[in-house]
């Protein structure tokens, strides 16, 4: 038979109507969403089978993945990330406007000698490690954002032939190459050729503690809690020179945009009906 997925096995049974039935075995095959939750907090969403009769999913036990540089979307909810510790959780479904609500006792593993303090430091320190990653991945989205609303300024102006317009390409492409350096801090230029120096990349040292602290079932060693405080003044730093960079290139250039007097709107023809 099938094996039993590892973790808590949700049951439940639903009664479709037929249109979602019909999209069965389908790309569009609907999913029940199933949350899970630390009080009032959502630390991970799975999806379900909703089909007619009862159903079931597996939940792995763990949290959702933290957001990292370069996997920043709405998704992550349904990434696995660390263990839960042992307590006690709930489980939510919504389902034909109504709210279910379940709790869920998580138990130590017997396999390993139980140290509950211990545990709940390493779940913490992973946790504030988690939340630097996070962090970096805030700072790196916004940057991507910026790139791409200067390109498409860039494209919308570069056939126009006027002083204006090249001034306003000239700072903009400058303003790139500092936006562009900046996320070289944060995360490996994968598109960069030769060799790559990840000394000074915050994001690769944060991964890499974050799998020694998450590596440990006891409590966490003393050169993971070093290392945890060297990284956290890093992007203290980072986050520091970060917002001066938006406070002041990239708000001087949003400056220099308004004032050029260019939109990538067309004016706007008022319509009224004709009697």
């Amino acid at each position: 038979g099938q094996k039993r997925a590892y973790g808590s096995i949700v049951t439940y049974s639903v009664n479709p109507p037929d249109s979602v039935r019909a999209l069965e075995d389908t790309p569009k095959e609907n999913k029940l969403k199933i949350e899970i939750l630390v009080g009032d907090q959502v630390i991970r969403v799975i999806k379900g089978p909703m089909r007619k009769g009862l159903n079931r999913v597996g939940w792995d036990l763990s949290r959702s993945a933290f957001h990292t540089p370069t996997s920043v979307d709405s998704t992550d909810l349904e990434k696995s990330g660390i263990f839960v510790t042992p307590g006690t959780y709930k489980i939510r479904v919504n389902y034909d406007g109504k709210e279910y609500v379940q709790s869920i006792e998580v138990k130590p593993d017997p396999r390993y000698t139980p140290d509950s303090e211990g545990r709940k430091q390493t779940q913490e320190l992973a946790m504030k490690t988690g939340r630097l990653m996070e962090t970096a991945a805030l700072m790196y989205k916004q940057l991507d954002e910026t790139k791409k609303a200067i390109k498409t300024i860039a494209d919308f102006i570069k056939n126009l032939d006027s002083t204006k317009a090249g001034e306003l390409k000239k700072a903009g492409d400058e303003l790139q190459k500092k936006l562009s350096a900046f996320g070289r801090k944060i995360e490996v230029d994968k598109d960069r050729q030769g060799f790559n120096d990840f000394e000074d990349v915050i994001a690769p040292e944060i991964n890499g503690l974050f799998y020694a602290v998450t590596s440990t079932y006891g409590a966490p060693v003393e050169g993971n809690r070093v290392k945890y405080e060297k990284i956290q003044k890093r992007v203290e730093k980072l986050a520091i020179e970060f917002n001066e960079l938006y406070e002041k290139d990239v708000t001087v250039f949003q400056k220099k945009v308004q004032d050029s007097g260019f939109s990538i709107f067309k004016a706007v023809e008022k319509i009224e009906v004709k009697k």
